[in-house]
């Protein structure tokens, strides 16, 4: 994810040309995408694409923006024409590896990447050091993948700091703390001026949960380069997963942190693009702030030929805010008639799930709810929210729906809400049997008047 597949920058357009003008080199581009700045970053490459359509490196940088806003389709047009046009640069055949990865065809990306790798020099240790990011950062991550390309890439250049870097990433996925740590060593030691270590060191402890100290840590990386934008995003992420664990009562407060985070490294990062706002969108439903979400949906909603994912706001803000179950379905439905499979969330199937089986489709209801759980992240728990949901619909008197909601944790044994679901099927299913008492006294039922009134 990131999953940290998630993040992300606001804003409204306008300042593109003044940044454009005045720098224009594929150097320039690359400080732009380590800072985060995308949307200048994409103004400069799209010029030098139209400059030097011999340059094939200026088309995957290109093509990572697009990897970055989730336009898949796009990056594999951009790396094509990079193929196309400079054949013999590589780096164009690993985009389209790692366009692969992000549409889950595994196979067809490893055969990429092999024909990529193959025989590379010393001076194309780009090749295996993107090969390695693709795997850090696909939908599905492969660690142990990852470790095995980059550390090809140290063999041909030991004094790229983004190489160490890029391992300590991967370790820290495996959660493998000391060699995750000791890669960032390696790589503030090539150049202590990096601040990507730096924050790879601070957030190792986030799995761990030791979210104290990671925000102890990166409030005092802030404080020394308080202009790095990617800090406060670091910063956003981990005040959200605090709130988490924090006692009801200061939820709200430390999840406003994550959102004041955010748009702090949004003004930073100074992308005032559309893909921008999409992106934003995205961490806000990361971080469940619905609210906030709602505004963001609303105004993109506006824009016209705006990503499609529009609709997964509408859709969750009238599912969450709204209770317009009739108005989410409509919505996720035309989400997921939109875009490709591999872009939908386990979210996606969450509420398009449950607002089936509101809608009176329990069959395809259960069907996405399965496939919801099988998508979910390590920090999502759609077990509890439709345990939630299912009571809530109890305590209303709705039994019909709430019946076939608890269906799902009900027939899952390894569920934590196995027993309690059952338990309200059974209360369900007994005010059902109970109508049947209402005969008079010494009267007996024939079976064909019980399954009547069962009826």
């Amino acid at each position: 994810m990131t999953n940290s597949k998630l993040f992300l920058s606001l804003l409204v357009a306008g300042a593109v040309a003044t940044g454009t003008a005045q720098a224009q080199s594929l150097k320039d581009a690359k400080a732009a995408i380590q800072a985060e700045q995308y949307d200048k970053a994409k103004a400069m490459l799209q010029n030098l694409v139209q400059k030097k359509a011999k340059d094939g490196e200026n088309y995957f940088y290109l093509g990572r923006i697009h990897l970055i806003n989730d336009k898949i389709d796009s990056a594999q047009i951009v790396f094509q024409e990079g193929v196309t046009n400079a054949p013999k640069e590589k780096l164009n055949t690993v985009g389209l590896g790692i366009v692969d990865l992000e549409k889950g065809d595994v196979a067809a990306a490893e055969t990429k990447f092999a024909t990529a790798a193959q025989g590379v020099g010393k001076k194309e240790y780009e090749v295996p050091y993107y090969i390695g990011r693709g795997y850090i950062d696909a939908p599905k991550p492969d660690y142990k993948k990852a470790v095995e390309y980059l550390t090809k890439a140290k063999e041909l250049n030991a004094k790229d700091p983004m190489i160490p870097t890029a391992l300590g990433d991967a370790y820290a996925g495996l959660r493998e703390s000391s060699p995750a740590y000791v890669a960032y060593r390696d790589a503030l030691a090539l150049d202590e001026k990096l601040l990507a270590p730096k924050i790879g060191q601070a957030i190792i402890s986030r799995r761990a949960q030791a979210y104290d100290v990671v925000l102890e840590q990166l409030t005092t990386l802030a404080g020394e380069n308080p202009e790095y934008g990617p800090i406060y995003r670091e910063l956003a992420e981990t005040y959200y997963l605090s709130s988490i664990k924090a006692p009801e009562e200061q939820y709200r407060e430390i999840n406003q942190k994550a959102v004041d985070n955010y748009k702090k490294y949004l003004s930073l990062t100074g992308d005032a693009s559309t893909d921008a706002k999409v992106r934003y969108a995205d961490f806000l439903v990361y971080s469940g702030n619905y609210d906030e979400l709602k505004t963001v949906a609303q105004e993109l909603s506006t824009v016209e030929g705006v990503d499609a994912k529009v609709y997964r706001y509408l859709g969750y803000i009238s599912f969450l805010q709204d209770k317009d179950y009739a108005k989410s379905l409509e919505y996720m439905t035309t989400l997921f008639s939109k875009v490709d499979t591999a872009r939908l969330i386990g979210r996606d199937y969450l509420y398009a799930g449950l607002a089936n089986i509101i809608a009176g489709d329990a069959a395809k209801g259960a069907e996405y709810l399965k496939v919801a759980e099988t998508k979910q992240t390590e920090d999502e728990n759609y077990d509890e929210e439709i345990s939630e949901t299912a009571f809530e619909y109890f305590k209303n008197g709705e039994n019909e729906i709430a019946a076939k909601i608890f269906t799902i944790p009900a027939s899952n044994d390894s569920s934590d809400y196995f027993y309690d679901s059952n338990f309200y099927l059974g209360q369900i299913e007994y005010g059902i049997g109970s109508k049947l008492v209402t005969v008079p006294e010494g009267t007996e039922l024939t079976p064909e008047e019980v399954a009547a009134k069962m009826d």
